[in-house]
Protein backbone atom coordinates (compact mmCIF):
# COMPACT_ATOMS: atom_id res chain seq x y z
CA UNK A 1 0.00 0.00 0.00
CA UNK A 2 2.72 2.44 0.94
CA UNK A 3 4.64 1.48 -2.16
CA UNK A 4 1.61 2.25 -4.37
CA UNK A 5 1.14 5.72 -2.80
CA UNK A 6 4.79 6.60 -3.24
CA UNK A 7 4.72 5.53 -6.90
CA UNK A 8 1.63 7.72 -7.51
CA UNK A 9 3.33 10.85 -6.10
CA UNK A 10 6.37 10.22 -8.24
CA UNK A 11 4.26 10.00 -11.42
CA UNK A 12 2.44 13.25 -10.55
CA UNK A 13 5.72 15.12 -10.28
CA UNK A 14 6.56 14.11 -13.85
CA UNK A 15 3.39 15.66 -15.40
CA UNK A 16 3.81 18.92 -17.57
CA UNK A 17 2.51 21.74 -15.29
CA UNK A 18 2.87 24.37 -18.05
CA UNK A 19 -0.38 23.31 -19.70
CA UNK A 20 -2.25 23.76 -16.44
CA UNK A 21 -0.72 27.16 -15.79
CA UNK A 22 -1.86 28.38 -19.21
CA UNK A 23 -5.47 27.66 -18.32
CA UNK A 24 -5.14 29.67 -15.13
CA UNK A 25 -3.88 32.83 -16.82
CA UNK A 26 -6.25 35.85 -16.68
CA UNK A 27 -8.06 36.81 -19.89
CA UNK A 28 -6.30 39.29 -22.15
CA UNK A 29 -7.36 42.92 -21.82
CA UNK A 30 -8.40 45.38 -24.55
CA UNK A 31 -5.62 47.43 -26.03
CA UNK A 32 -5.64 50.83 -27.69
CA UNK A 33 -2.53 51.85 -29.61
CA UNK A 34 -1.85 55.07 -31.50
CA UNK A 35 0.99 54.84 -33.95
CA UNK A 36 2.18 57.97 -35.80
CA UNK A 37 3.01 57.46 -39.41
CA UNK A 38 4.94 59.59 -41.82
CA UNK A 39 6.24 61.77 -39.03
CA UNK A 40 9.04 63.01 -41.25
CA UNK A 41 6.52 64.53 -43.68
CA UNK A 42 4.61 66.15 -40.81
CA UNK A 43 7.77 67.72 -39.39
CA UNK A 44 8.82 69.02 -42.77
CA UNK A 45 5.48 70.84 -43.21
CA UNK A 46 6.00 72.84 -40.03
CA UNK A 47 9.15 74.46 -41.48
CA UNK A 48 7.27 76.53 -44.04
CA UNK A 49 4.17 76.88 -46.15
CA UNK A 50 5.89 75.51 -49.25
CA UNK A 51 7.78 72.67 -47.58
CA UNK A 52 5.58 70.01 -49.16
CA UNK A 53 2.51 68.02 -48.31
CA UNK A 54 1.44 67.09 -44.82
CA UNK A 55 0.54 63.44 -44.50
CA UNK A 56 0.69 62.90 -40.74
CA UNK A 57 -1.68 60.05 -39.97
CA UNK A 58 -2.66 58.64 -36.66
CA UNK A 59 -3.86 55.05 -36.65
CA UNK A 60 -6.06 53.88 -33.82
CA UNK A 61 -6.53 50.12 -33.48
CA UNK A 62 -9.12 48.43 -31.36
CA UNK A 63 -9.02 44.72 -30.55
CA UNK A 64 -12.45 43.17 -30.78
CA UNK A 65 -13.29 40.05 -28.79
CA UNK A 66 -15.77 37.28 -29.47
CA UNK A 67 -17.20 36.26 -26.11
CA UNK A 68 -18.20 32.70 -25.23
CA UNK A 69 -21.74 31.97 -24.18
CA UNK A 70 -20.72 30.07 -21.07
CA UNK A 71 -18.41 32.11 -18.86
CA UNK A 72 -18.12 35.42 -20.80
CA UNK A 73 -14.37 35.08 -21.41
CA UNK A 74 -12.89 35.92 -24.79
CA UNK A 75 -12.24 32.93 -26.94
CA UNK A 76 -10.15 34.76 -29.55
CA UNK A 77 -8.26 37.88 -28.58
CA UNK A 78 -7.31 38.74 -32.17
CA UNK A 79 -10.51 37.92 -33.95
CA UNK A 80 -10.83 41.25 -35.80
CA UNK A 81 -9.01 44.59 -35.89
CA UNK A 82 -10.60 47.87 -37.04
CA UNK A 83 -8.44 50.84 -38.07
CA UNK A 84 -9.67 54.48 -38.14
CA UNK A 85 -7.33 56.91 -39.89
CA UNK A 86 -7.36 60.72 -39.55
CA UNK A 87 -5.17 62.61 -41.95
CA UNK A 88 -4.20 66.23 -42.56
CA UNK A 89 -3.30 66.98 -46.16
CA UNK A 90 -1.90 70.02 -47.83
CA UNK A 91 -5.01 70.55 -49.98
CA UNK A 92 -7.04 71.70 -46.99
CA UNK A 93 -8.81 68.45 -46.20
CA UNK A 94 -8.66 67.41 -42.58
CA UNK A 95 -10.08 64.13 -41.39
CA UNK A 96 -12.09 61.49 -43.23
CA UNK A 97 -13.70 62.23 -46.56
CA UNK A 98 -16.67 64.61 -46.22
CA UNK A 99 -15.36 66.15 -42.99
CA UNK A 100 -14.98 69.55 -44.73
CA UNK A 101 -12.20 71.80 -45.90
CA UNK A 102 -10.20 73.39 -43.11
CA UNK A 103 -6.95 75.17 -42.63
CA UNK A 104 -4.93 74.02 -39.70
CA UNK A 105 -4.19 76.51 -36.99
CA UNK A 106 -0.48 76.18 -37.58
CA UNK A 107 -0.81 77.10 -41.26
CA UNK A 108 -3.00 80.11 -40.47
CA UNK A 109 -0.51 81.38 -37.90
CA UNK A 110 2.36 81.00 -40.34
CA UNK A 111 0.33 82.70 -43.05
CA UNK A 112 -0.51 85.74 -40.90
CA UNK A 113 3.07 86.05 -39.72
CA UNK A 114 4.31 85.92 -43.28
CA UNK A 115 1.79 88.52 -44.52
CA UNK A 116 2.61 90.92 -41.70
CA UNK A 117 6.36 90.51 -42.13
CA UNK A 118 7.50 93.91 -43.39
CA UNK A 119 3.94 95.31 -43.41
CA UNK A 120 3.88 99.08 -42.77
CA UNK A 121 0.70 100.06 -40.92
CA UNK A 122 1.44 103.78 -41.36
CA UNK A 123 1.06 103.66 -45.15
CA UNK A 124 -2.20 103.09 -46.97
CA UNK A 125 -2.49 100.26 -49.53
CA UNK A 126 -0.44 100.80 -52.70
CA UNK A 127 -2.23 102.23 -55.71
CA UNK A 128 -3.53 105.55 -56.99
CA UNK A 129 -6.66 105.67 -54.78
CA UNK A 130 -7.99 103.36 -52.08
CA UNK A 131 -11.72 102.82 -52.56
CA UNK A 132 -13.63 102.11 -49.37
CA UNK A 133 -17.05 100.49 -49.71
CA UNK A 134 -19.44 101.19 -46.82
CA UNK A 135 -22.76 99.68 -45.74
CA UNK A 136 -24.75 100.08 -42.52
CA UNK A 137 -27.18 97.76 -40.75
CA UNK A 138 -29.42 99.89 -38.55
CA UNK A 139 -30.47 98.01 -35.42
CA UNK A 140 -32.34 100.74 -33.53
CA UNK A 141 -32.77 104.49 -33.24
CA UNK A 142 -32.79 106.18 -29.87
CA UNK A 143 -34.22 109.45 -28.67
CA UNK A 144 -34.72 112.28 -31.15
CA UNK A 145 -34.25 115.39 -29.02
CA UNK A 146 -35.90 118.63 -30.14
CA UNK A 147 -34.19 120.60 -27.39
CA UNK A 148 -30.67 119.40 -28.26
CA UNK A 149 -31.28 119.03 -32.03
CA UNK A 150 -29.75 115.56 -32.08
CA UNK A 151 -30.59 111.89 -32.57
CA UNK A 152 -28.89 108.57 -31.77
CA UNK A 153 -28.68 105.23 -33.51
CA UNK A 154 -27.26 101.75 -32.90
CA UNK A 155 -25.80 100.12 -35.99
CA UNK A 156 -23.32 97.68 -37.49
CA UNK A 157 -20.84 99.72 -39.52
CA UNK A 158 -19.01 97.76 -42.23
CA UNK A 159 -16.13 98.86 -44.44
CA UNK A 160 -14.43 97.00 -47.26
CA UNK A 161 -11.27 97.86 -49.18
CA UNK A 162 -8.47 96.25 -51.19
CA UNK A 163 -4.97 95.77 -49.80
CA UNK A 164 -2.69 93.82 -52.14
CA UNK A 165 -0.09 93.44 -49.38
CA UNK A 166 -2.43 90.99 -47.60
CA UNK A 167 -3.21 88.81 -50.61
CA UNK A 168 -2.43 85.13 -50.00
CA UNK A 169 -3.57 83.65 -53.32
CA UNK A 170 0.02 82.76 -54.17
CA UNK A 171 0.10 80.20 -51.36
CA UNK A 172 -1.27 77.10 -53.08
CA UNK A 173 -1.65 75.03 -49.93
CA UNK A 174 -4.17 77.47 -48.39
CA UNK A 175 -7.54 76.60 -49.89
CA UNK A 176 -9.89 78.64 -47.70
CA UNK A 177 -11.67 81.57 -49.36
CA UNK A 178 -11.40 83.92 -46.36
CA UNK A 179 -9.70 84.20 -43.00
CA UNK A 180 -11.94 85.38 -40.12
CA UNK A 181 -9.64 87.12 -37.66
CA UNK A 182 -10.10 88.80 -34.30
CA UNK A 183 -9.31 92.12 -32.72
CA UNK A 184 -5.61 91.38 -32.23
CA UNK A 185 -4.91 91.55 -35.98
CA UNK A 186 -6.70 94.90 -36.34
CA UNK A 187 -3.91 96.66 -34.46
CA UNK A 188 -1.37 95.42 -37.04
CA UNK A 189 -3.04 96.41 -40.32
CA UNK A 190 -3.99 99.69 -41.97
CA UNK A 191 -7.61 100.81 -41.56
CA UNK A 192 -9.50 103.83 -42.93
CA UNK A 193 -9.73 106.72 -40.46
CA UNK A 194 -13.47 107.11 -40.99
CA UNK A 195 -15.18 109.74 -38.88
CA UNK A 196 -18.69 111.18 -38.48
CA UNK A 197 -18.56 114.82 -39.54
CA UNK A 198 -21.79 115.79 -37.79
CA UNK A 199 -21.25 113.48 -34.82
CA UNK A 200 -21.51 114.67 -31.23
CA UNK A 201 -20.88 111.77 -28.86
CA UNK A 202 -20.30 108.33 -30.38
CA UNK A 203 -18.69 105.22 -28.92
CA UNK A 204 -17.79 101.61 -29.64
CA UNK A 205 -19.31 98.58 -27.92
CA UNK A 206 -16.84 96.50 -25.93
CA UNK A 207 -19.05 94.20 -23.78
CA UNK A 208 -18.06 91.46 -23.22
CA UNK A 209 -15.23 92.03 -25.69
CA UNK A 210 -14.69 94.66 -28.41
CA UNK A 211 -17.45 94.17 -30.98
CA UNK A 212 -15.13 94.17 -34.00
CA UNK A 213 -13.80 91.67 -36.50
CA UNK A 214 -11.95 91.60 -39.79
CA UNK A 215 -11.99 89.13 -42.67
CA UNK A 216 -9.23 88.78 -45.24
CA UNK A 217 -10.00 87.25 -48.65
CA UNK A 218 -7.56 85.52 -50.98
CA UNK A 219 -7.26 88.52 -53.30
CA UNK A 220 -6.41 90.91 -50.43
CA UNK A 221 -9.89 92.33 -49.94
CA UNK A 222 -10.71 93.13 -46.30
CA UNK A 223 -14.06 93.46 -44.55
CA UNK A 224 -13.99 95.40 -41.30
CA UNK A 225 -17.16 95.36 -39.16
CA UNK A 226 -17.84 97.08 -35.86
CA UNK A 227 -20.84 97.91 -33.70
CA UNK A 228 -21.34 101.61 -32.99
CA UNK A 229 -23.72 103.91 -31.18
CA UNK A 230 -23.75 107.23 -33.04
CA UNK A 231 -25.12 110.53 -31.76
CA UNK A 232 -25.33 113.17 -34.47
CA UNK A 233 -26.70 116.63 -35.00
CA UNK A 234 -30.03 117.07 -36.76
CA UNK A 235 -31.17 120.55 -37.87
CA UNK A 236 -34.91 120.52 -37.25
CA UNK A 237 -37.74 122.69 -38.54
CA UNK A 238 -40.39 122.86 -35.82
CA UNK A 239 -42.85 125.32 -37.38
CA UNK A 240 -45.39 122.53 -37.91
CA UNK A 241 -44.80 120.78 -34.59
CA UNK A 242 -46.25 118.27 -33.69
CA UNK A 243 -47.29 117.43 -37.25
CA UNK A 244 -43.82 117.87 -38.65
CA UNK A 245 -41.45 115.76 -40.72
CA UNK A 246 -37.73 115.94 -39.99
CA UNK A 247 -34.77 114.97 -42.16
CA UNK A 248 -31.74 114.02 -40.11
CA UNK A 249 -28.43 113.50 -41.97
CA UNK A 250 -25.43 111.30 -41.19
CA UNK A 251 -22.19 112.44 -42.86
CA UNK A 252 -19.18 110.10 -43.05
CA UNK A 253 -15.70 110.50 -44.45
CA UNK A 254 -11.99 110.34 -43.87
CA UNK A 255 -10.42 112.56 -41.25
CA UNK A 256 -6.94 112.90 -42.79
CA UNK A 257 -6.97 111.51 -46.35
CA UNK A 258 -8.30 113.61 -49.22
CA UNK A 259 -10.28 112.10 -52.06
CA UNK A 260 -7.06 111.65 -54.04
CA UNK A 261 -5.98 109.04 -51.49
CA UNK A 262 -9.23 107.57 -50.11
CA UNK A 263 -12.55 107.50 -51.95
CA UNK A 264 -15.78 106.39 -50.24
CA UNK A 265 -18.65 104.61 -51.96
CA UNK A 266 -21.88 102.97 -50.81
CA UNK A 267 -21.53 99.23 -51.29
CA UNK A 268 -25.19 98.55 -52.22
CA UNK A 269 -25.91 101.85 -53.97
CA UNK A 270 -27.54 105.00 -52.69
CA UNK A 271 -31.03 103.51 -52.40
CA UNK A 272 -29.84 100.62 -50.21
CA UNK A 273 -27.10 102.41 -48.33
CA UNK A 274 -28.69 101.54 -44.98
CA UNK A 275 -30.38 98.21 -44.28
CA UNK A 276 -33.11 98.44 -41.64
CA UNK A 277 -33.67 95.71 -39.08
CA UNK A 278 -37.02 93.98 -39.31
CA UNK A 279 -37.95 94.81 -35.70
CA UNK A 280 -36.91 98.48 -35.93
CA UNK A 281 -39.47 100.77 -34.24
CA UNK A 282 -39.39 104.31 -32.88
CA UNK A 283 -41.46 105.69 -30.01
CA UNK A 284 -42.50 109.05 -31.50
CA UNK A 285 -41.57 108.83 -35.18
CA UNK A 286 -42.09 106.81 -38.32
CA UNK A 287 -38.91 106.11 -40.26
CA UNK A 288 -40.09 106.69 -43.82
CA UNK A 289 -36.82 106.40 -45.75
CA UNK A 290 -33.05 106.28 -45.50
CA UNK A 291 -31.45 107.44 -48.76
CA UNK A 292 -27.70 107.71 -49.27
CA UNK A 293 -25.65 110.02 -51.44
CA UNK A 294 -22.04 110.81 -52.42
CA UNK A 295 -20.57 114.27 -52.24
CA UNK A 296 -17.34 116.20 -51.81
CA UNK A 297 -16.50 118.17 -48.70
CA UNK A 298 -14.36 121.15 -49.66
CA UNK A 299 -12.07 122.72 -47.09
CA UNK A 300 -8.97 124.89 -46.97
CA UNK A 301 -6.68 121.85 -46.76
CA UNK A 302 -8.25 119.86 -49.60
CA UNK A 303 -11.32 118.07 -50.89
CA UNK A 304 -12.61 115.08 -48.95
CA UNK A 305 -14.86 112.28 -50.14
CA UNK A 306 -18.04 112.21 -48.05
CA UNK A 307 -20.92 109.78 -47.76
CA UNK A 308 -24.29 110.99 -46.54
CA UNK A 309 -27.51 109.26 -45.59
CA UNK A 310 -30.70 111.16 -44.83
CA UNK A 311 -33.25 109.68 -42.43
CA UNK A 312 -36.78 110.91 -43.03
CA UNK A 313 -38.72 110.92 -39.74
CA UNK A 314 -42.43 111.67 -39.47
CA UNK A 315 -43.76 112.38 -36.01
CA UNK A 316 -46.59 110.34 -34.49
CA UNK A 317 -49.45 112.82 -34.25
CA UNK A 318 -51.77 110.47 -32.35
CA UNK A 319 -49.81 110.85 -29.13
CA UNK A 320 -50.14 114.63 -29.17
CA UNK A 321 -53.84 114.51 -30.07
CA UNK A 322 -54.52 112.35 -27.02
CA UNK A 323 -52.20 114.10 -24.57
CA UNK A 324 -52.59 117.77 -25.63
CA UNK A 325 -55.30 118.50 -28.18
CA UNK A 326 -58.10 116.38 -26.71
CA UNK A 327 -57.66 117.69 -23.11
CA UNK A 328 -57.51 121.30 -24.33
CA UNK A 329 -60.62 120.93 -26.47
CA UNK A 330 -62.51 119.21 -23.64
CA UNK A 331 -61.56 121.98 -21.23
CA UNK A 332 -62.87 124.63 -23.63
CA UNK A 333 -66.13 122.73 -24.16
CA UNK A 334 -66.69 122.36 -20.42
CA UNK A 335 -66.20 126.10 -20.00
CA UNK A 336 -69.22 126.67 -22.22
CA UNK A 337 -71.51 125.17 -19.58
CA UNK A 338 -71.55 128.59 -17.98
CA UNK A 339 -73.89 129.80 -20.74
CA UNK A 340 -76.71 127.59 -19.38
CA UNK A 341 -76.39 128.78 -15.79
CA UNK A 342 -78.41 131.63 -14.36
CA UNK A 343 -76.73 134.98 -14.80
CA UNK A 344 -77.28 135.92 -11.19
CA UNK A 345 -75.62 132.68 -9.96
CA UNK A 346 -72.10 134.02 -10.32
CA UNK A 347 -70.85 131.83 -7.47
CA UNK A 348 -72.04 128.70 -9.22
CA UNK A 349 -70.37 129.75 -12.42
CA UNK A 350 -67.03 130.30 -10.68
CA UNK A 351 -67.39 127.05 -8.75
CA UNK A 352 -68.15 125.24 -11.98
CA UNK A 353 -64.92 126.48 -13.47
CA UNK A 354 -62.82 125.30 -10.55
CA UNK A 355 -64.61 121.94 -10.43
CA UNK A 356 -63.50 121.08 -13.98
CA UNK A 357 -60.96 118.24 -14.39
CA UNK A 358 -57.35 119.20 -13.91
CA UNK A 359 -55.85 119.13 -17.36
CA UNK A 360 -52.53 120.57 -18.47
CA UNK A 361 -51.92 124.15 -17.47
CA UNK A 362 -52.15 125.56 -21.00
CA UNK A 363 -55.62 124.03 -21.37
CA UNK A 364 -56.81 125.53 -18.08
CA UNK A 365 -55.58 128.95 -19.09
CA UNK A 366 -57.34 128.63 -22.43
CA UNK A 367 -60.64 127.79 -20.76
CA UNK A 368 -60.16 130.58 -18.21
CA UNK A 369 -59.66 133.25 -20.86
CA UNK A 370 -62.65 132.06 -22.89
CA UNK A 371 -64.74 132.13 -19.70
CA UNK A 372 -63.66 135.72 -18.96
CA UNK A 373 -64.36 136.76 -22.53
CA UNK A 374 -67.88 135.35 -22.32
Amino acid sequence: MLLTFTLTLFLLTLLPWESCSQDSKPPPTRRMTRTPRASAAASSSSQGLHAGTTNAKFVTSFNHFSFGADMGHPTDANASVETVTFSSHSDGTDGPEGYGNRVTQQNVTQLIDRLLDGYDIKVRPPGPTTEVMVDILLRSMGTVSESQFEYSMDCYFRQSWQDSRLSYGEFSNISTALLPLGVAVLAKIWKPDTTVYNGKNSYFHDITSPNKFVRIYRDGRLVYSQRLTLRARCPMQLQKYPMDTQRCPLNLGSFAYTQKDVLYRWKNGNDKAVVLAEDLKLSQFYLLAAVGSNSTLRSSVGDYSMLSVEFTLQRHSGYFFIQIYAPCCLTVVLSWVGFWLNREASGDRITRMYDEPKFPSQCSFTGFFIFQWV
